[in-house]
C-alpha cells in the first residue's frame, strides 16, 4: 500500500505518449474556450435577448444527453478513433459558423450542441485514459493538474476571445479555434493500442445488448458506492446554481456595466488566479482537510462568489466574486474522478463515467433557461443573489449526506 504520490513523481509515472495527449487535451480545450465567448457574443449583437442567449447555452448543455452512448462507446471502441472522429467533426462545425458568420443562423443552437458534446467526448476519453493507463498513486494529483489547467482554460481562453473579437474578428478567433482541435486529433495517433482490449471483447461477447442495458448495469454498480453516489449528485447541484449564474455572466457585464469585449475578456482571464490554487495544493488540502470539509468549503466559497457578484460595482470586485464562483470546479472535479477511477473497474468505467457526467449536466438546460426568464422579471443582482443562497445552503448538506464519511481509498499498485 503506497501514499498518493507528489506532482513531480506522478509525472514521471505518466507514460511518455499519454502525456503528450493529455497536454494537447489541455490546449484543445483551453482553445475551445474561445467559441464560449464569441458565439454568445454573437447571439447578444444579433438578439440582444437574455432568453436567446439562455436558449443557447441551454443547447450546449444538452449536449450530455448523449453521454449513455459516448460512456458505452469508450468501453467497447479504441479511444484513439473516438478522439479523432470527435475532433474533425469539431472542426467542421466551426467551419459552418465561419462560412455564415455574417448572418443570422437558425441553426447556431445545433450547432454549439456539436461543439459541447465534442468537448465531452474529449472529457470522458481522459479519465478513462487516466483509470486505464496512470497508477493509482498518481490519480489525485494528475486529476488536480488538469483539474487546475482546465479551469485556467475556462477563464483565460474566453478572456482572450475578448481581444481577438477586437482585432481579428469572430471569423478569424473560431478558425483559431479550430485549428487547436488539431492538438489532440494528431497526438491521439502517437498513443499505444488499447491496454484493455480484452474488455472490449468481452463486452461483445456479453448476453447484455443495447446501449441502456449496458449503461443500466454500469448504474447498478455505482450505486454501490454510497460515498461517491452522494458526492456525484450534491456537486450536481452546485452545477445547477453555478451553471445558472454563469450564464448570464457575459450578459451581465455587457447589459448591467455595458464593459467592452477587451475589459470582459481581462476580468474573465484574471479571474482563474483563485481556484487555480484549490488545484495547485489539491493533493495537501485534501489530505489536511478531508473529503467532507474540502467539498462544503468550496461550495459555500463558490455561493459567496455569486453573492459578491451580484454586489460588485467595479472590474476588479467582478473579477474576485468570478473566481470564488469557479471555486468549487478543481475540487470537486478532482474528488470524484479520483475516487471512480480508483473503486470502478476498467470495462465499465466509461459508462460510470458518463452517468456521473450525465447527473452533472443534466439540472444544467434548465438552469440557463431558467436564469434567462429569472433575469428578464428581476435583474441579474437579484437573480444571482437567489442562486448564491441555495448554493451556500447545499454546501452545508454535505455534513447530512454519506460524504461525511467520504475518504480517498489509498492507492494500491
Amino acid at each position: 500500500m503506497s501514499q498518493q504520490s507528489t506532482l513531480p513523481e506522478s509525472l514521471r509515472l505518466v507514460p511518455p505518449s499519454l502525456r503528450v495527449f493529455l497536454a494537447g487535451a489541455v490546449f484543445t480545450d483551453f482553445m475551445s474556450g474561445l467559441y464560449r465567448l464569441v458565439l454568445p457574443w454573437w447571439v447578444y449583437d444579433v438578439s440582444h435577448s437574455a432568453l436567446a442567449m439562455g436558449l443557447f447555452i441551454m443547447m450546449q448543455y444538452l449536449a450530455g444527453l448523449i453521454t449513455p452512448w459516448a460512456g458505452d462507446l469508450l468501453d467497447r471502441w479504441d479511444i484513439r478513433a473516438i478522439v479523432q472522429a470527435s475532433g474533425l467533426i469539431q472542426i467542421l462545425a466551426i467551419g459552418v459558423v465561419v462560412f455564415f458568420a455574417q448572418h443570422p443562423l437558425p441553426f447556431i443552437d445545433a450547432l454549439g450542441f456539436i461543439l459541447a458534446g465534442g468537448t465531452l467526448f474529449t472529457q470522458l476519453s481522459v479519465n478513462k485514459l487516466i483509470q486505464t493507463r496512470v497508477p493509482s498513486a498518481a490519480r489525485l494529483a494528475l486529476n488536480g493538474l488538469i483539474g487546475t489547467l482546465t479551469t485556467i482554460s475556462w477563464n483565460v481562453s474566453p478572456g482572450l476571445a475578448g481581444f481577438f473579437i477586437m482585432t481579428i474578428g469572430i471569423r478569424g478567433t473560431l478558425i483559431l479555434n479550430a485549428m487547436g482541435f488539431l492538438a489532440i486529433v494528431i497526438p491521439s495517433f502517437l498513443l499505444p493500442a488499447p491496454q484493455t482490449d480484452h474488455f472490449a471483447i468481452a463486452a461483445q461477447r456479453s448476453p447484455v445488448s443495447g446501449v441502456f442495458d449496458r449503461f443500466v448495469t454500469g448504474f447498478h454498480l455505482w450505486h454501490r458506492e454510497k460515498d461517491i453516489v452522494a458526492l456525484t449528485l450534491v456537486v450536481a447541484g452546485w452545477y445547477v446554481t453555478w451553471g445558472g449564474v454563469y450564464t448570464m455572466v457575459t450578459y451581465h457585464f455587457r447589459h448591467h456595466f455595458h464593459w467592452s469585449s477587451s475589459e470582459v475578456g481581462l476580468i474573465t482571464m484574471t479571474a482563474g488566479i483563485i481556484p487555480v490554487g484549490f488545484g495547485l495544493f489539491g493533493i495537501r488540502l485534501t489530505q489536511k482537510w478531508g473529503v467532507p470539509r474540502l467539498i462544503s468549503g468550496a461550495l459555500i466559497l463558490s455561493g459567496l462568489g455569486m453573492a459578491a457578484l451580484a454586489l460588485a460595482n467595479a472590474p476588479w470586485e467582478a473579477f474576485l466574486a468570478l473566481g470564488c464562483m469557479n471555486g468549487a470546479i478543481v475540487p470537486t472535479t478532482m474528488v470524484i474522478d479520483t475516487m471512480t477511477q480508483s473503486r470502478i473497474s476498467a470495462n465499465v468505467y466509461g459508462r460510470v463515467n458518463a452517468l456521473q457526467t450525465l447527473l452533472l449536466l443534466v439540472g444544467q438546460p434548465l438552469a440557463a433557461i431558467t436564469e434567462g426568464l429569472l433575469v428578464g422579471r428581476l435583474g441579474t443582482s437579484t437573480s444571482f443573489l437567489i442562486w448564491a443562497g441555495a448554493t451556500m445552503a447545499l454546501g452545508a448538506t454535505v455534513w447530512t449526506t454519506k460524504i461525511k464519511e467520504a475518504k480517498l481509498p489509498p492507492s494500491t499498485d
